[in-house]
């Protein structure tokens, strides 16, 4: 991995990202109208891409959504761009440090109950980042 794609996608997930949890799992995503640069995110990192909204109004462009929800992608792809962000670093660590915790989570579908305690901690602490003020990292 070229440490000029890391950069940029720190930068972008900085700016357009969202790190957040599912009913089981976390999740990365990215919400653009720039269709290429989702497809780019894929196919450098992996998940996937969706149309998250075909708009009524003609004059609007097609949203396209890249999730990146895969266990060990995630925690790969956090790893990687932590010492790159600003802005989202502490809420990458919560998910890293998760995983760092629990690597045999990867093959599980859903959580084990031994995790499940830490998951609801590892949410609450990302939902509260979510309403605090962003402070760099």
């Amino acid at each position: 991995m070229k440490v000029n794609d890391l950069i940029y996608a720190a930068g972008f997930i900085d700016g357009e990202g969202c790190i957040t949890t599912a009913t089981s799992n976390f999740r990365l995503t990215i919400s653009s109208t720039d269709r290429d640069i989702l497809f780019w995110f894929k196919s450098t990192f992996g998940g996937n891409v969706n149309d998250q909204h075909v708009p009524k109004n003609p004059n609007h462009n097609i949203a396209w959504k890249w999730i990146l929800c895969s266990k060990r992608e995630l925690h790969l792809f956090l790893k990687a761009i932590f010492p790159y962000l600003k802005l989202k670093g502490s809420q990458a660590k919560v998910v890293i440090d998760f995983f760092d915790k629990y690597p045999n989570s990867f093959d599980c579908r859903r959580f084990r109950k031994q995790h499940n305690n830490d998951y609801i901690i590892s949410k609450l602490q990302l939902k509260s980042f979510k309403t605090d003020k962003h402070v760099f990292n």
